[in-house]
């Protein structure tokens, strides 16, 4: 039963771990597209 448990909180881990990078990863690419659009309106201003 506690090796159920043990075995059962490493995948819940592993999954957390899984989700956390997914969200970093999404997160850092949506900063550098905000960070192109926002640099390429700044040049079509600037231009």
């Amino acid at each position: 039963m506690a090796r159920l448990i043990l075995t059962t909180t490493r995948d819940f881990l592993i999954i957390v771990a899984i989700v956390c990078v997914a969200l970093v990863a999404v997160a850092a690419l949506g900063f550098a597209l905000f960070y192109l659009a926002a640099y390429g309106v700044a040049w079509l201003i600037w231009a």
